[in-house]
């Protein structure tokens, strides 16, 4: 899980959205217990993003969404992950996003506002 998970990151980070969705999900499908919600809030985080690229604004928004509200029982970090700092970021993207028209959405407009996932090292 590992290698993956941290594949996942760097597809993140590189706003490789789809390929990040993909290496979570399949992180997700073979985990059980809490850690599944978990990774279920990534894989919608992701989805999230590619949805917005794909210009699927109303799809986007939801996903996010989706994924902030399962994430949030993780804060303020799990399996490293700065949660604190992403779901701030996700939701400041959110409430942007609420008050623009798909007419006026461009993803490349966004790209100052797009999270990165930050990881805190285990003292």
């Amino acid at each position: 899980m590992d290698a993956l998970f941290k594949q996942g990151i760097e597809y993140f980070n590189s706003e490789y959205f789809f390929e990040a969705h993909d290496a979570f999900e399949e992180i997700w499908m073979d985990i059980r217990g809490n850690d599944r919600r978990f990774f279920q809030g990534l894989v919608q985080v992701s989805t999230g993003f590619y949805h917005l690229r794909m210009r699927n604004l109303d799809g986007g928004v939801s996903q996010l969404a989706k994924g902030v509200e399962k994430l949030n029982a993780f804060l303020p970090t799990h399996h490293t992950v700065d949660l604190d700092r992403l779901l701030t970021e996700v939701k400041a993207c959110i409430n942007m996003l609420k008050s623009v028209t798909i007419k006026d959405f461009a993803f490349s407009g966004m790209r100052s506002t797009i999270p990165k996932i930050r990881t805190i090292e285990p003292h």
